[in-house]
């Protein structure tokens, strides 16, 4: 078999693969745009049940972990010394553990019908949860920039007084 033949064949595979992978996934993505949100707001709903306070609780609870625990595995993905391997599993970690607050995005961003319905859903079964969610993801982002900071901050210090002590004294 010839180099040209090889490569037509690869070609020809791949192209077979992208087709498939479209056939899937087109329909997919209609049929979990519509299912998702509602799913979401239904299970929401059943644990708040139209109090106020649970919905805060569990909103503000739900925002916050989920979104300290991914932005903490994107830091572990993003050290220098991480290989691709270690980097490509920490960011699908950090991915799988944003989902809670991402289907919470869907609810209340998208523009579908899933969306809209998941949106009346937390209206009725889930007062104050959306809200709450939002000041939660808010009071982690803040939180963990604060200590990266602070850390950045503590790191840089530390080099200094090193160089300082390490230069000779004249």
């Amino acid at each position: 078999m010839t180099t040209v033949e090889s490569t037509a064949g690869n070609l020809r595979r791949w192209l077979w693969v992208i087709f498939a992978v479209i056939v899937i996934a087109v329909p997919a993505y209609f049929l979990l745009a519509a299912f998702l949100p509602r799913w979401w707001a239904q299970t929401i709903g059943d644990q708040v049940q139209q109090s106020f306070l649970t919905g805060t609780m569990l909103g503000g609870g739900i925002g916050f972990v989920f979104t300290a625990l991914p932005l903490l595995a994107t830091r572990v993905a993003v050290r220098k010394n991480a290989s691709l391997v270690g980097r490509a599993f920490w960011a699908v970690v950090a991915l799988l553990l944003a989902v809670p607050n991402l289907l919470t995005l869907i609810v209340v961003l998208g523009s579908g019908s899933g969306a809209h319905a998941g949106q009346r859903i937390m209206d009725v079964l889930a007062p104050a949860f959306r809200g709450a969610t939002l000041v939660g993801v808010i009071l982690a982002a803040v939180l963990l920039l604060a200590i990266q900071a602070l850390s950045t901050t503590r790191t840089v210090s530390r080099r200094l007084r090193e160089r300082k002590a390490a230069a000779p004294s004249g």
